[in-house]
């Protein structure tokens, strides 16, 4: 839900050549059916032990662009497939990026 700079950002440490869509009105966030989280998934100990893990990796929480309560999703998309989707359990849940690699292709 930022901007296509802050994607960008994002992006560029994980997966240089990847392309990131900024969706501040989320239309493709509705279209995939992303979750919203409640109070657990959002401050639980799934969301917790994320987040100290992270904090130890010199990681820290950002301002939180658009709906505070929505659940991380990843979904990659070649063409018109989605061809690999994570989507996360709680706040800290992000994918293991090396999973993605094997989907990529030409």
């Amino acid at each position: 839900m930022g901007t296509p700079e802050e994607g960008a950002s994002f992006l560029e440490s994980l997966w240089p050549d990847a392309r990131g869509v900024a969706d501040s009105e989320k239309r493709l966030y509705d279209a995939f059916d992303v979750a919203r989280g409640g109070a657990v998934e959002m401050f639980g100990p799934g969301a917790i032990s994320c987040g100290i893990k992270a904090t130890m990796k010199g990681n820290f929480i950002g301002r939180k662009k658009g709906d505070p309560w929505t659940l991380p999703t990843f979904v990659l998309v070649e063409g018109e497939r989605v061809v690999w989707r994570h989507d996360g359990r709680h706040a800290g849940d992000h994918p293991e990026w090396t999973e993605i690699a094997p989907r990529v292709g030409p």
